[in-house]
């Protein structure tokens, strides 16, 4: 891509940047830079698909579609054979695949073209990201190489969230007295994270 194309690029990359340090949750990260990268390409449609073993897949996140699609997808789906190529899934006419099976929700849609591409986190299949066209696309090289880009921007800071998630999970059930400060050594002040456990044990908190 080149000019106004890589300025594009390079904003649509901060973009998502910016919005995977600001985000609190996953799915608003997810959904905000989903279609941030649908508008950039001219998508009508995308899914964010979560792997749970063997065909089987959890539709987490989708948009463009008239009505929720099924939560769940088994079989010859693209999304399957995505993660078996592990490497982004073009498909210029969805009529004509044979590759894999279009699901009623695409055929429903009328969606002819599309791009998945796999999530990995932590060097595991975490899921897939797709979008899709209304009509026959071809998408460029560079376009795909783009969407890789920002897949994979995107794995990270699922990482990250999940990371987060984890963390306040094992901090809100500790049966320990946990805190978390910013300085070395820690000083009361500088105080950034109490577990509930210590108000509950001394009766006090983060505030007092």
């Amino acid at each position: 891509m080149g000019g106004a194309d890589d300025c594009a690029v390079y904003e649509t990359v901060s973009a998502i940047c910016l919005e995977g340090l600001r985000a609190e949750d996953l799915e608003s990260f997810l959904r905000a830079s989903c279609e941030r990268l649908a508008r950039a390409i001219g998508a009508d449609l995308y899914k964010v698909l979560r792997y749970e073993g063997g065909d089987s897949f959890l539709v987490v996140l989708h948009g463009g579609f008239d009505r929720p699609p099924k939560k769940k997808l088994k079989g010859r789906s693209k999304a399957e054979y995505t993660l078996r190529e592990g490497k982004p899934v073009v498909s210029t006419d969805l009529e004509k695949e044979k590759r894999f099976e279009t699901s009623e929700d695409l055929k429903r849609m009328k969606v002819k073209s599309g791009i998945s591409l796999p999530l990995i986190v932590g060097g595991s299949n975490w899921g897939v990201l797709s979008f899709f066209f209304k009509e026959k696309r071809e998408l460029t090289k560079e376009e795909v190489k783009f969407l890789q880009r920002a897949s994979e921007l995107i794995s990270g800071f699922i990482e990250k969230f999940e990371d987060l998630f984890m963390r306040g999970c094992i901090l809100e059930k500790s049966p320990c007295i946990v805190y978390i400060a910013e300085s070395k050594p820690p000083r009361l002040e500088n105080l950034l994270y109490v577990s509930p456990n210590l108000k509950t044990i001394l009766g006090w908190t983060k505030e007092e």
